[in-house]
């Protein structure tokens, strides 16, 4: 019986399969992906249903025991996980690339996650009757659903794997810290932020304004006047006939003092920079080929975010497709050291390869022939 690996079987999840089981190895649970993407919670479970389906994570073994909620959950984490993150350099913007391979086109057993366990070939795709019914609503709290399938339940062959994600959420969620629900990201115009731009802006202008009239009155104000100070004195002088005299003497005015001011001169603006030169002087769309692999630049992107926890972002970022036409498979390996960009004003940064869980040092992947492996680096502080 013809068998394909695990990274076949990955490549076939649809988006919403590949974006359920991405965000289930980020942490989050069924309810936060929900909440996330505004979602419900048995729509997040259904499709959770048909990926443990693909993998194989429902089926029983010749006696009739089924693979423990522990044993499905170490399997996504340690198996599925890191290769659906190095499918899309760990960026979750990339994950409408799936399906990289369309359904039914592989025949033979699915997965070889279990080999004890026998696994029929493909069989023809039924297309869903239209329109498609909703996802099965979830048991009410505290029911245990029963083992056989309703009479309205379809398909039928998704049953095992819908019982399988019911008891993995509330094995989980029992296990962890009561969820955070994340709400969806907002769209349109930010009223809030605007209208207290609006306010900053207008009291600037206010203090700009009122800082220009103090400084044009005290240029143009009059000299003030000088005061003469008079002292005055009295000087008694006796003469013969007893009289009394009196003599008044003024003195010079005092010399004035002329304020002076010193000009204050504008703060020197650092320029900003408006271009960054790509590695070795590529422009966008360029492309190095030789007799077995080609490279080309095929985006720039500016204040691009590349952390999926803090919110970091680069202020470049370069996107490469290195494609294999050698005609055999080959070992691509990627090293960060010397590679900096500069931009037009003569700073520079260093640069980074961004794959799989972050930032690496070296990166070594195999390319098979005729692929092309998309390699995303991250420039900046």
């Amino acid at each position: 019986m013809a068998k394909f690996s695990l990274e076949d079987t990955i490549k076939t999840f649809d988006y919403y399969e590949a974006l359920v089981i991405y965000w289930f190895c980020e942490g989050l649970s069924n309810e936060n992906i929900a909440a996330r993407f505004n979602f419900t919670k048995s729509w997040v479970v259904w499709r959770m249903s048909k990926a443990y389906y693909k993998l194989g994570l429902d089926r029983k073994d010749v006696n009739g025991r089924k693979l423990h909620w522990t044993a499905r959950r170490d399997i996504l984490r340690e198996k599925v996980c890191p290769i659906l993150r190095r499918l899309i350099n760990d960026d979750p913007e990339l994950l409408d690339r799936f399906p990289m391979t369309p359904p039914n086109v592989l025949e033979g057993s699915i997965v070889d996650l279990r080999p004890e366990i026998p696994v029929p070939p493909s069989e023809p795709r039924i297309p869903p009757p239209d329109p498609q019914p909703e996802p099965p609503a979830l048991p009410p709290d505290g029911q245990i659903p029963p083992s056989q399938p309703p009479s309205d339940f379809y398909p039928m062959e998704l049953y095992n794997a819908w019982l399988a994600v019911l008891e993995d959420d509330v094995h989980g969620d029992s296990q962890s810290l009561p969820p955070i629900l994340i709400a969806p990201e907002r769209r349109g115009p930010m009223w809030g932020r605007l209208i207290v731009l609006g306010l900053a802006v207008l009291l600037g202008c206010i203090v700009v304004g009122a800082l220009a009239y103090w400084l044009g009155s005290q240029r143009n104000a009059p000299a003030p006047t000088a005061i003469l100070a008079i002292a005055t004195q009295q000087v008694v002088v006796t003469e013969t006939l007893a009289e009394t005299a009196t003599i008044t003497v003024t003195s010079l005015p005092m010399a004035t003092l002329v304020p002076t001011m010193t000009p204050t001169l504008p703060p020197s603006l650092t320029p900003i920079a408006t271009d960054t030169k790509s590695p070795i002087g590529l422009t966008k769309g360029d492309e190095l080929p030789d007799n077995r692999v080609t490279l080309k630049l095929k985006d720039v992107v500016f204040n691009i975010g590349y952390d999926r926890i803090g919110q970091r972002r680069a202020p470049v970022a370069f996107i490469f497709d290195y494609t294999n036409h050698s005609g055999e498979t080959i070992v691509v390996q990627f090293d960060t050291s010397n590679f900096v960009t500069e931009d037009n004003t003569g700073r520079t940064a260093e640069c980074w390869f961004y794959t799989i869980s972050g930032a690496v040092d070296k990166w070594t992947s195999n390319l098979n022939a005729g692929d092309t492996l998309e390699i995303a680096t991250r420039c900046g502080d």
